[in-house]
């Protein structure tokens, strides 16, 4: 049985002990397309922190009561490895924009009067560390997975097959058997006609974040419509998708 991104991001993670937060995200490699982490987002001394949680700890879940059931305590959730350690791509590309803004210039004008130019520099002292925090940035970018995705931002993205523009994916279909993704739901629009496909995770080509793309080599008429036989598919939060691609409300 598959579920989709939509009907887990939100949901409850109930520990052993107690409620310790509740889905943020779905982070899963786009080259083994295996599921990674379940992102949990806890309030820490009032401030919202996300922490990873392994998809080997994550079961149970309840669609019913919008919950899933984590292996360990609140403690061990909120002492997971932080989303800033092991981000995803849309996460390391934030990372590295705020790391330019901190280590750039406040101001850097060029003021010209007549043949002599003021500009303004950073004090020595300050010009060193700042390079040497831009090398070591190069060093941890290294570390860094470039496959790491994230759902929430995947999902929004273009879709381009090599005769035109798709649609737009409005939702990921995960395997609650090999904990994998096995489908993209992309929604193609003409004014108020809509209609929906499937995307098979074999046939995407590549997910490019500065362009908020996927690609894939399949023809765009050989994509399969998510429901046979409907012109209008919606996919419901909280919904399940049977093997037929069709829409059902209760996991059976």
């Amino acid at each position: 049985m598959q579920y989709s991104a939509r009907n887990i991001i939100g949901c409850a993670i109930l520990a052993r002990d107690g409620l310790c937060g509740e889905v943020r995200d779905v982070l899963f490699g786009d080259d083994s397309w295996k599921i990674r982490y379940v992102v949990s987002r806890a309030i820490v001394a009032g401030v919202n922190r996300d922490f990873q949680l392994a998809i080997e700890a994550i079961h149970s879940l309840n669609l019913h009561n919008r919950s899933i059931r984590f292996s360990g305590t609140v403690g061990e959730a909120q002492s997971k490895t932080h989303i800033d350690q092991d981000p995803p791509v849309s996460r390391q590309q934030q990372l590295k924009r705020n790391a330019i803004w901190l280590l750039s210039p406040i101001y850097e004008i060029d003021f010209t009067w007549g043949s002599n130019s003021i500009q303004t520099v950073w004090p020595a002292f300050f010009a060193k560390p700042a390079a040497d925090e831009a090398s070591k940035d190069g060093e941890i970018s290294k570390k860094y997975d470039p496959h790491l995705r994230s759902s929430r931002e995947v999902m929004g993205y273009r879709v381009y097959a090599p005769n035109g523009k798709v649609g737009r994916v409005v939702d990921i279909l995960f395997d609650d058997v090999s904990q994998s993704v096995t489908d993209m739901v992309v929604q193609k629009r003409r004014f108020w006609w809509r209609m929906c496909y499937l995307l098979s995770a074999a046939d995407i080509h590549g997910i490019s974040w500065p362009l908020m793309r996927v690609s894939t080599l399949l023809d765009t008429n050989k994509l399969r419509p998510m429901s046979p036989g409907a012109a209008f598919v919606e996919v419901e939060p909280g919904a399940w998708i049977d093997s037929a691609g069709r829409s059902v409300q209760h996991r059976p």
